[in-house]
């Protein structure tokens, strides 16, 4: 499988299965500073903003969801 840079569009990497000539995405390392310091997305903001409500703590707003099809 061929790793892409969403970012840049470069093959940055291969992974298992090396056969499957499928195409997935990520962000390759030289183009990771620049995302990392211009969206300035910590993961521990991003992951409270996408936990189901049944795992927000109490007195926690509600955060709106986009229906996953």
């Amino acid at each position: 499988m061929r790793v892409i840079c969403s970012e840049c569009g470069i093959l940055y990497d291969l992974k298992k299965p090396y056969e499957d000539d499928s195409m997935t995405h990520g962000i390759c390392p030289e183009c990771w500073p620049w995302v990392e310091n211009n969206l300035r997305i910590e993961l521990s903001q991003f992951v409270s903003s996408h936990r189901p409500e049944s795992q927000q703590t109490e007195g926690e707003p509600q955060k709106a969801t986009t229906p996953r099809l």
